[in-house]
């Protein structure tokens, strides 16, 4: 009977892979959390998929259930789906890691499923899954066909085929990573010291001309296009264990790794923004990492981890917005406003670093607190108030919340005329101070307090709630009201909170005189 392991209350447990979900979710990771690196234990026995924060604030298990799991060898994850994949590469723990494997796998993150996924696609001993977001494709290098092949399948298991790799070197590709902005799929030739890729249109492959001496044994490429440049890890040399180069062959390099565990790299992954790499530190069973600014690296803190043969990292951080969302729509009681979900980082999977959204939720606040049940992305102005709209993006690794604009909504209320003097004054409703501004052809200046007067305007501070404006005419609208006890004003009013945008409405206002 296969088990899963997982850890609850401190202490390490196994239980059946049919165990009951809601125990198997306390392993899960929480809806909040922090960024983290995942990992498989090749060696690990059971063989378990495993994480851990990269502040060293806590560790966890995938749970799995109902899926192989035999020498799991490289990750990735769907973002959307929620779903991390992997590949079986055989005989882990218990045969050495002889490629027999022929399946690859999937788990939802939240723990609520597992399976193996269904295609008609070779899979024999497969190293490592890599994914196409856009065109919703799976790749893998098969390590155990006569020739090496790199073979492809929609996530719904069609569209299966194997890609053409032209003159690139094909001895034991592994550790692969996809660069769907530069139309590539890349890998390393575990017993060709090389690198190699494949032009993802099927037009053919090649080599990358690098230095053999940086290339030793590799294990698992990273990607940072926008410098231009190509991580991998050497299985065969624990001085140099992080190599590098530009991604046209030129300007090989190694990394400093002091302070680092001394250990081989089975696998690495690039957090190119946060200066590291992380690498499977193999024979030390750690999760390791270099500083790319060359101030060596370090092991990281995994409390509780039970790390067995670690192989091919990822890394998955919190949502990151890059555009706040925004309201659109009336700025009158009765009337809807829409919110805009903003724009979300979209996945590095060229570097194995997953941050695109799973999830995305909605809460209207009005005055800074939240509105009960308002959690749609429209909502109705049901009073006078400052509204915003809070969008909350979540994945595994945890939650963020980006802020819309505010939609300041007063009230523009009755007219009170003065018949003898020909003026007027105007009632408003405002939520809180700020500035209140009138304009309009034929508006006679009045004193004020605050902003400057222009010919036009009006404007004074005030502060929360009843506001008085007088109205006065001026010009051709006072000499025809002179002439005929009637003048008609129309004004635009605005209401400015304080540090805050401008709301605006128009008003009609007419005079009388007797």
């Amino acid at each position: 009977m296969r088990v899963v392991s997982f850890r609850a209350g401190g202490r390490r447990w196994a239980a059946p892979l049919g165990c009951l979900v809601a125990f198997c979710l306390l392993a899960a990771p929480s809806a909040r959390g922090a960024d983290r690196v995942y990992w498989a234990n090749f060696d690990g026995n059971p063989p378990t998929i495993e994480w851990a924060n990269l502040d060293g604030s806590g560790t966890g298990i995938v749970p799995i259930a109902s899926a192989p799991i035999d020498g799991p060898m490289g990750l990735a994850i769907d973002s959307a789906a929620g779903r991390i994949y992997w590949t079986n590469y055989g005989e882990g723990p218990f045969g050495g890691g002889d490629g027999s494997g022929t399946t690859i796998s999937w788990a939802n993150l939240d723990g609520s499923g597992a399976g193996q996924f269904a295609t008609s696609a070779t899979v024999a001993g497969p190293h490592g899954p890599a994914i196409d977001i856009a065109t919703q494709t799976l790749y893998w290098p098969n390590d155990s066909t006569t020739p090496n092949q790199i073979a492809f399948s929609k996530l719904d298991g069609s569209g299966a085929g194997t890609l053409n790799t032209g003159t690139a070197t094909m001895m034991s590709p592994r550790g692969p990573a996809i660069d769907p902005a530069a139309g590539r799929f890349y890998w390393a030739n575990h017993d060709g010291d090389k690198i190699s890729y494949a032009n993802l249109d099927g037009s053919g492959g090649a080599d990358l001309p690098i230095d053999p001496a940086e290339v030793q044994m590799p294990e698992g490429v990273a990607i940072d296009d926008p410098a231009g440049r190509i991580y991998w890890g050497n299985f065969a040399d624990d001085t140099r264990p992080v190599a590098f180069a530009n991604l046209d062959g030129t300007g090989a390099g190694h990394l400093n790794p002091t302070g680092a565990s001394v250990g081989v790299a089975h696998g690495i992954a690039l957090d190119a923004a946060g200066g590291k790499v992380y690498w499977a530190n193999y024979n030390q069973n750690k999760i390791s990492f270099i500083n790319l600014d060359g101030g060596g690296g370090g092991d990281l803190n995994t409390p509780g981890a039970d790390i067995h043969g670690p192989a091919l990292p990822i890394l998955q951080k919190n949502p990151v917005s890059t555009i706040a969302p925004r309201i659109s729509g009336g700025d009158r009681i009765g009337d809807g406003l829409s919110c805009s979900q903003g724009t979300w980082a979209s996945d590095l999977v060229a570097s194995q670093l997953y941050r695109a959204p799973q999830r995305i939720a909605y809460q209207w606040t009005e005055n800074g607190n939240p509105v009960p049940g308002a959690t749609a992305a429209t909502f109705h102005i049901r009073t006078i108030g400052d509204y915003r709209c809070v969008v909350t993006a979540t994945n595994a690794a945890g939650s963020s919340a980006g802020s819309s604009n505010s939609e300041t909504v007063f009230r523009v209320g009755r007219v009170s005329h003065n018949a003898r003097k020909g003026s007027a004054k105007l009632w408003l409703q405002v939520p809180e101070s700020g500035t209140v501004s009138l304009s309009g052809r034929g508006l006679a200046k009045r004193g004020s307090v605050g902003a400057p007067l222009t010919a036009k305007r009006f404007s004074r501070n005030v502060g929360a709630g009843k506001v008085r404006v007088p109205i006065k005419a001026k010009g051709k609208a006072k000499r025809r009201l002179d002439r005929s006890g009637r003048a008609k004003l129309r004004l635009k009013v605005t209401f400015t909170p304080k540090g805050g945008t401008p709301s605006s409405q128009g008003k009609t206002v007419r005079l009388i005189q007797r």
